[in-house]
């Protein structure tokens, strides 16, 4: 049983399908976490209306930047891979 699954996860069948797999999880990061945007990143309001911007909520604002930003970049990173992995599973025999 074992000796099977070695077999399959170092075949090309088996390298292009974990490739694949890691290319749709890097899709949904993206898809959720979206494109990071320029604008806005300070945090502020555009349609509040003498709200003022307390530290507490900049801090909160300027964490979701960063954790946004992060998994936008591991889904890029993650894609990157699937496709190596997928272009790799082509040379395997």
């Amino acid at each position: 049983m074992e000796n099977d699954v070695v077999n399959f996860c170092t075949s090309q069948k088996g390298v292009s399908n974990f490739g694949l797999v890691i290319d749709i999880i890097a899709a949904l990061l993206i898809w959720k976490f979206g494109i990071p945007a320029v604008a806005d990143r300070d945090g502020g309001d555009r349609l509040a209306i003498n709200v003022p911007d307390t530290e507490e909520r900049k801090e909160r604002h300027q964490s979701l930047v960063f954790l946004y930003d992060l998994a936008f970049g591991a889904g890029i990173w993650l894609l990157i891979l699937g496709f190596s992995l997928q272009l790799v599973a082509n040379w395997l025999s």
